[in-house]
């Protein structure tokens, strides 16, 4: 990963209870993950490892999880695969970040 210049992409959720999803054991699951992916991302720039590592947060997606929901809001799986790649491949540095599904940054 190291020599490649690698990139960790991790996919979480918010972790503040929102009225419309307070999924208390899912949410305290994922709070981790994210400081956990903030941290990695400072000690990698520490210690000049280029390995990149942020988040995305790709909202709501139809899953068995969730018995299959749907609405406007709501994703297929193929459609959240292509957004959580998109941060892959738009060649910016995300190092450290825990992206919206709508490209703004969660702020911890």
């Amino acid at each position: 990963m190291i020599a490649n210049k690698g990139t960790i992409e991790n996919i979480s959720i918010p972790i503040e209870p929102l009225p419309y999803f307070n999924a208390f054991a899912y949410q305290t699951a994922k709070a981790p993950l994210n400081v956990m992916t903030k941290s990695w991302a400072m000690s990698f720039e520490q210690e000049s490892i280029p390995v990149e590592i942020f988040a995305v947060m790709p909202g709501a997606v139809s899953t068995d999880l969730n018995g299959h929901i749907t609405g406007d809001f709501v994703k297929t799986p193929a459609q959240a695969a292509e957004l959580i790649v998109s941060f892959v491949l738009d060649d910016e540095n995300h190092n450290g970040q825990v992206i919206n599904y709508d490209g703004t940054l969660a702020e911890y």
